[in-house]
């Protein structure tokens, strides 16, 4: 029974993944840290190649099977990062969902992203500003009794409760972005809407190879943040896929514009230029067939 074992790292902590094949039974199943986490049935043929895609606590996780003359080939991938060349996904051979995949490979500005788009810092700060009130009242309590009652102990463990988990929110979102940064999807969004800024992106909501789902998502963007926006604008964004219920296709798109996120003027220029001419062009098809849309949502695109 084919079998392949990969070790490496998933949010600072480290990870075993592993593969196993049944040739006779036509089954495949992936497990992680000893726990299968997917399991599927394999086609009669997987010539060329099958891929098989899960999810693992928010992780995107691909394993592909590969028949060869001398026996099964597996590879695997995380977060769009082949295991055994840390090169981008598409060099296991099989594009991702929608066509290939071309990771962003972007530098996140942590400062820029926030002044874009502030929601998980204005949370920090709330919690951060009620745990230091509760501190603040647990410290007049003891000053004014001259000791540590119950009451002010327990509002001592409560600021620190508050200030944890706003700096945990913190903390595991600027791990998010720089993951979306370096892996996302790179995909061809216009300006739609001004009043406020609102991006359409082209994307596949396909999990399957050889499935497509197309759809537009339309959302607001914080441009006008950066610098002036005009309607018709061609922007780059960095799409990644959220959870999807059924393991067909994923559940919706999450797309950021690249230069909201990255102040590497070389690196947003060299991106531009991987985007495929053609792409925008079929944007622009979609959003005619779609009737130009302005309002945010999740726009199926219906087959010519």
């Amino acid at each position: 029974m084919p079998s392949r074992t990969w070790t490496t790292t998933l949010d600072d902590a480290p990870l075993e993944l592993r593969a196993d094949v049944d040739v006779a039974a036509r089954s495949l199943v992936v497990v992680v840290d000893g726990f299968p986490v997917h399991r599927e049935t394999l086609p009669a043929s997987i010539a060329p190649q099958h891929k098989a895609v899960t999810t693992v606590s928010g992780h995107r996780v691909a394993v592909v099977v590969v028949p060869t003359p001398s026996g099964i080939v597996l590879q695997a991938a995380i977060d769009g990062r082949d295991l055994d060349t840390d090169r981008g996904e598409e060099a296991l051979g099989l594009p991702m969902a929608g066509g290939a995949l071309v990771p962003a490979r972007l530098p996140l500005d942590t400062g820029l992203y926030y002044a874009c788009y502030p929601r998980w810092m204005r949370a920090t700060a709330g919690a951060l500003l009620a745990g230091i009130t509760m501190l603040a009242w647990a410290l007049f309590d003891v000053w004014q009794r001259g000791l540590w009652t119950e009451g002010s102990q327990l509002l001592a463990v409560l600021a620190g409760g508050a200030a944890a988990t706003g700096l945990g929110w913190m903390w595991r979102d600027v791990r998010h972005q720089r993951r979306r940064f370096a892996w996302g999807d790179t995909r061809p969004g216009v300006v739609v809407a001004l009043d406020p800024v609102c991006v359409a992106v082209s994307a596949d909501l396909a999990i399957k190879e050889r499935e497509h789902v197309p759809v537009v998502r339309l959302s607001r963007q914080p441009l006008d943040r950066i610098g002036d926006v005009a309607l018709g604008d061609r922007v780059v964004m960095v799409v990644v896929y959220e959870d999807s219920q059924d393991g067909t296709r994923w559940h919706d798109v999450d797309a950021v514009a690249a230069s909201c996120g990255c102040s590497d003027e070389a690196a947003l220029a060299r991106l531009a230029t991987v985007v495929p001419p053609g792409a925008w062009d079929t944007l622009d098809q979609q959003l005619d067939d779609l009737g130009r849309p302005t309002t945010p949502g999740l726009y199926p695109v219906p087959f010519r």
